[in-house]
């Protein structure tokens, strides 16, 4: 242990004065110097800020016009806004005196629906019976046409069945007919 203290002490034996000197003057200057570096700095930092926030006629004219173009767009929003309260207004009135003509209109509808689905069925049931009916008169045309037939028929079968008869007979038909008539 005593060599450490000795070279402790042989240490502090030899001159320090200049070295302390030094040493102080080093640290002092750069104290300084750090002191006048923060000093720019700053000098230069609010200089900066101070340029950025000075504002030249164009952005003066520029902030002017935002404003007032700002100013109009809330007159103009305003106006739009008493203009939607006045039409709000109006369309509930609107609502409230149209709101029982419409339930009128709605009801008479329903019984228009109502009417015209009858008369839908009626013309159904109509189409229905007139389609039957062509069928019974068209069998009652052909029933009528064999009639007719079937009379013809008769006439030519008597008609022959007179001719074929005797001309004798036909004579004294006819001196029976003139007398009949004379």
């Amino acid at each position: 242990m005593k060599d450490v203290s000795q070279d402790a002490l042989s240490a502090q034996a030899l001159p320090k004065l200049p070295g302390a000197l030094l040493a102080g003057q080093g640290a002092l200057l750069a104290l300084t110097l750090a002191w006048v570096c923060g000093l720019i700095s700053r000098w230069l930092f609010q200089r900066r800020l101070s340029c950025q926030f000075v504002p030249s006629a164009s952005a003066a004219a520029r902030l002017i016009r935002l404003e007032l173009l700002f100013d109009k767009q809330a007159a103009a929003q305003a106006a739009s806004d008493a203009q939607l309260m006045k039409l709000q207004t109006r369309s509930r009135t609107l609502s409230r005196d149209i709101q029982p003509t419409l339930r009128q209109l709605e009801q008479k509808l329903e019984q228009q629906a109502a009417v015209l689905v009858k008369l839908a069925d009626r013309a159904d049931r109509s189409q229905a019976d007139t389609i039957e009916l062509r069928g019974q008169l068209a069998a009652l045309q052909g029933a009528v046409a064999k009639q007719f037939d079937l009379v013809l028929r008769a006439l030519r079968t008597a008609e022959a069945v007179s001719k074929a008869a005797s001309p004798a007979q036909r004579p004294a038909s006819k001196k029976a007919s003139e007398s009949t008539e004379g």
